[in-house]
């Protein structure tokens, strides 16, 4: 964390904590280590009323609306989880002036530490917790909405970062194979929910047999194939080993269920679509070298070899 940053995270601790005091009385609060300093949020460890709490501090321009839809979005799962093995961080306060959210603290470990156990069936069991998440939260509110995938391709392919030496060639052709299935499925009605905004196994914690989910987006819509492929994904980067179907973990695919999640139309082809959205914005935007890279394109070789070969005019 550079200095500056660490310097203003100082600046926005003091002042959270000035307003935790004026509004809730002295004592109500502590502000302490910083977890995150970004541009577009800080994250700070505390305590709030007696209890483990998290004060995270929205800088971006539409910080107010976001904190009114965090705290509904926070609501509803509160009310539509109220126990069981699948839950949400609670909301516990929101503090306009310094635009923060004041959240519980989740209990257990980071889902990212879990899976890098050498126990392959522990961390099948992390996987199929995680599974279980999703498939729980997002039936609550799913809808139909039409699928423009092209234009998903040319985001990834323009999005940041660079791709790294010797992987351009097999980064185009998977981006061409990208567009021709956007351009199959194109306008179709497919499965969306709002389940969590970026459901990563970052921003997961298991506790024994309980998924608790934070860092959750405000409720919106995304497509539910990206939310299971964007995990599978991110998964992957935490488990050496030969890749098995779309270039994922065998294992963890089986462990996970997709079958649990999508419906039988959108476990193919629009599945493995996400897949390489989420393999191609990974290898532009990590800078991975050596083995971290040569894993990476291993991967993605394997994921673009089975991807429907382009037929006739995809443009």
């Amino acid at each position: 964390m550079k200095l500056g940053d660490l310097l203003s995270a100082a600046t926005a601790a003091r002042e959270i904590f000035q307003e935790v005091d004026a509004r809730f009385g002295p004592g109500a609060g502590e502000v302490g280590d910083v977890l995150k300093a970004g541009r577009e949020v800080r994250v700070f460890a505390g305590r709030f009323q007696g209890k483990a709490a998290v004060f995270k501090q929205l800088l971006t321009d539409d910080a107010t609306q976001k904190l009114s839809d965090t705290e509904a979005e926070l609501a509803f799962l509160a009310e539509a989880l109220p126990g069981g093995a699948a839950r949400a961080v609670p909301f516990l306060a929101a503090l306009p002036q310094t635009k923060t959210l004041i959240l519980g603290h989740a209990p257990g470990q980071k889902v990212s530490v879990a899976l890098k156990t050498d126990n392959r069936s522990e961390r099948s069991r992390v996987m199929a917790r995680c599974g279980d998440w999703l498939a729980k939260v997002a039936p609550l509110r799913t809808e139909m909405r039409p699928f423009w995938g092209r234009k998903i391709a040319r985001r990834a392919g323009e999005g940041d970062g660079r791709v790294p030496e010797g992987g351009e060639k097999l980064f185009q052709s998977t981006l061409d194979r990208m567009m021709a299935i956007g351009l199959r499925h194109r306008g179709q009605s497919k499965s969306h929910a709002k389940a969590h905004g970026d459901f990563a196994p970052v921003n997961l914690n298991i506790d024994q047999d309980t998924v608790w989910a934070f860092d959750i987006q405000g409720g919106h819509s995304l497509p539910l194939a990206r939310m299971a492929a964007r995990f599978l994904v991110a998964a992957s980067m935490y488990r050496a080993g030969a890749p098995g179907p779309l270039g994922l973990d065998a294992d963890d695919v089986m462990a996970f269920d997709v079958g649990q999640i999508l419906p039988d139309d959108e476990q193919t082809e629009l599945f493995a679509f996400f897949v390489a959205e989420q393999f191609l914005r990974r290898l532009k935007s990590e800078g991975r070298t050596g083995e971290g890279l040569k894993s990476a394109l291993t991967r993605l070789e394997v994921l673009h070899d089975q991807l429907p070969e382009i037929r006739g005019n995809a443009g």
